[in-house]
């Protein structure tokens, strides 16, 4: 998953999340961002620019690796596919 969907998966707001699931999505979220040494107000700006650095993405690609919501470095930059590929 890229970015945006990353956010939209670890969303702590919306009328259908229970207290149980936005707690739990809480502490998820903030063992990730401590595991790729980063702040949600970093992806946030990164979100709104639509790019983010390699280095970024790859520390996130770490943290979430096991959680509920897997971010994928080649989801966020498809361009590395076709140099892995290639």
């Amino acid at each position: 998953m890229n970015l945006a969907q990353w956010f939209d998966a670890t969303s702590i707001n919306g009328p259908d999340i229970t207290s149980g699931e936005r707690e739990r999505r809480r502490r998820e979220r903030e063992a990730v961002l401590k595991r790729a040494e980063t702040s949600i107000s970093t992806l946030r700006n990164a979100l709104s620019r639509g790019t983010m650095g390699i280095k970024l993405a790859t520390r996130m690609e770490k943290a979430t690796k096991g959680s509920s919501a897997e971010f994928k470095v080649v989801d966020q930059m498809p361009e590395l596919q076709k140099q892995r590929t290639d």
